[in-house]
């Protein structure tokens, strides 16, 4: 058995163990295993499901892209960056970032902790670019899901070059 399973099952045994209503555990296990009966998730199981946001009729944000935004602002803060552009290809997310108004959407917590990080940034934005655009840092991204290890990629740009 690897370490991580042997962590993993650490980590259930953790929690069933926490003085917590079952009702909790159950709803924090399901979060963890990604089966919350979403409309991501619903669609994924081919289930007859719109992504189509219940309260407002806008299309629903990934929460993978939104959790990829509070990483790399996470990153940008604990690295002491100053003056860093988070750029994605979701934009939504980058909309989402940009409104000074509450997010109440099933990612508000999300949208709202990036923003915090981005605002404890002097100078840190965000901004959309186009997928097309974007190759290279998908391509980065699949190397990643295929890495063991971790690694980070910084680009510095001189101010030199405009």
């Amino acid at each position: 058995m690897s370490s991580n399973a042997n962590s993993l099952g650490l980590l259930w045994k953790k929690l069933w163990a926490t003085n917590v209503p079952t009702k909790v555990k159950i709803c924090a296990w399901k979060i963890a295993r990604d089966i919350i009966p979403t409309k991501m998730n619903l669609r994924k199981k081919r289930a007859n499901s719109d992504l189509l946001c219940l309260f407002c009729g806008a299309p629903e944000e990934s929460t993978p892209e939104a959790l990829v935004a509070r990483e790399g602002a996470l990153l940008g803060t604990q690295r002491g960056f100053q003056n860093f552009i988070l750029e994605s290809d979701s934009l939504k997310i980058v909309a989402a970032l940009n409104d000074p108004s509450t997010n109440l959407s099933i990612i508000g917590h999300i949208i709202e902790d990036s923003k915090a990080l981005l605002a404890s940034v002097t100078g840190a934005i965000s901004t959309n670019v186009r997928r097309q655009a974007n190759c290279c840092a998908h391509r980065l991204a699949c190397y990643a899901l295929l890495s063991n290890s971790n690694c980070i990629w910084n680009e510095i740009l001189s101010g030199s070059d405009s």
